[in-house]
């Protein structure tokens, strides 16, 4: 599960549990006002919610998403999403500088497109860049040549594999051809490795 990836890189991530239980639930509402749920096999901004408390409507909600053990993630929320949540792009290991930053929309704290949010081209910032060049080396090691992370301030929330997305809106307010670095690089990549974003 991707949601469940980007666990093992927990020291950039916010404070974050994956439960199926009510009393975890309560206790971790609790003490990290406000936060998130999601369930682990959403996308798009699907069935997310923002909860400033825990009372009896946050807990049936909780537990309609959690039935049968069915884990769910919760996350302290980030006011740093009201910058952009950032879909940063690793090819080969290699980070690329510039991101798309998803800005929530209308009163919305969702940044997902899919959800209403905007699409700004950004360039990353060190810190992003670091924990960015981290997980790479992970994602190398498991022989993922592609895959967008979501950062939002400099905490990590998801690692996205099976459809990393925004290559075409990067693209678009950038003027690169992520495509075309991608083939580019695996083509090299028979003959030896280079930095595919300053060569």
């Amino acid at each position: 599960n991707e949601k469940i990836f980007a666990l093992q890189f927990s020291e950039f991530m916010p404070n974050t549990l994956v439960t199926c239980n009510d009393e975890d639930f309560i206790e971790f509402g609790k003490n990290h006002q406000p936060f998130i749920l999601k369930p682990l096999n959403g996308m798009g901004g699907e069935s997310i919610y923002k909860f400033d408390q825990v009372t009896d409507e946050e807990i049936g909600i909780f537990q309609s998403l959690s039935k049968n053990n069915t884990h769910v993630m919760l996350q302290s929320f980030l006011p740093e999403i009201y910058d952009g949540d950032f879909r940063i792009l690793i090819i080969h290991g290699e980070v690329c500088p510039i991101a798309l930053a998803r800005i929530p929309q209308e009163g919305s704290f969702k940044g997902n497109l899919a959800a209403g949010g905007k699409g700004i081209a950004k360039e990353i910032s060190l810190q992003q860049k670091n924990v960015a060049k981290e997980i790479g080396k992970i994602l190398i090691k498991n022989n993922i040549a592609f895959a967008g992370i979501d950062m939002i301030g400099n905490h990590l929330t998801e690692i996205n594999v099976t459809s990393p997305t925004c290559i075409r809106e990067i693209d678009t307010l950038n003027k690169v051809n992520i495509s075309y670095i991608y083939w580019e690089e695996a083509l090299r990549l028979r003959h030896h490795r280079a930095n595919i974003f300053t060569s």
